[in-house]
């Protein structure tokens, strides 16, 4: 049985201040507790706006792809994403129960659908996987393992464009931290999840690339 993973926890303190210099505790949420045995239900999101994403991308993504192939992978990866988003917002973790399926379907239909990009499909979230589990060379809490999958789901979706996901999610990060700093006051002790700006990052190249 497969195992939820924790995910990587972004810290937003100033680092020029020793009074609230992150530890690697601060930064990064380690902990690894299986969230096999909790309900799915459980893990839904319950926020009002994940309905409105869900039903809103989808018909952007019709509108903006048409009836093409294209709209399937999109309409598809729209949904698995606002859902995957929300659930690290509010559970700090990415379920295999959901990421797992999904890109197994994806990768699927993007080799049925696109069979001539299919080294693409196969190749590009393996290689975005290894990108962002790189830093655990150095320190094993760098990053979190569901971050690492959710890069391969991300690859089956966009292909090598998938670092451009990457950096767009990383530049994401910058303004709500700064958001955060101003409407707190102090962001000591903040930290945020890193999940839903890769997944950010990876539909605003689905729309634009």
């Amino acid at each position: 049985m497969s195992t939820d993973a924790a995910t990587t926890e972004i810290d937003v303190r100033p680092l020029d201040d020793p009074a609230v210099a992150p530890t690697p505790e601060d930064v990064v949420d380690t902990n690894e507790t299986s969230s096999a045995d909790v309900p799915l239900s459980d893990l839904i999101p319950r926020h009002p706006l994940v309905p409105v994403f869900c039903i809103g991308l989808p018909l952007l993504a019709l509108a903006t792809f048409g009836l093409e192939r294209q709209t399937v992978i999109a309409v598809i990866a729209c949904v698995v994403l606002t859902v995957l988003a929300a659930i690290d917002i509010e559970h700090r973790i990415l379920p295999n129960r959901i990421v797992l399926p999904a890109t197994a379907v994806l990768l699927a239909l993007q080799l049925l659908l696109f069979p001539g990009d299919a080294l693409q499909w196969l190749l590009a979230g393996l290689a975005a996987a290894a990108f962002l589990a790189a830093p655990l060379i150095f320190r094993r809490d760098a990053m979190g393992m569901g971050d690492i999958k959710l890069a391969v789901l991300l690859g089956t979706i966009v292909g090598w464009n998938v670092f451009g996901a990457i950096v767009v999610g990383c530049f994401a990060i910058v303004p709500i931290a700064l958001w955060m700093r101003v409407r707190q006051g102090s962001i000591k002790g903040a930290t945020l999840p890193f999940g839903p700006f890769l997944a950010f990052g990876t539909l605003v190249i689905l729309f634009t690339s």
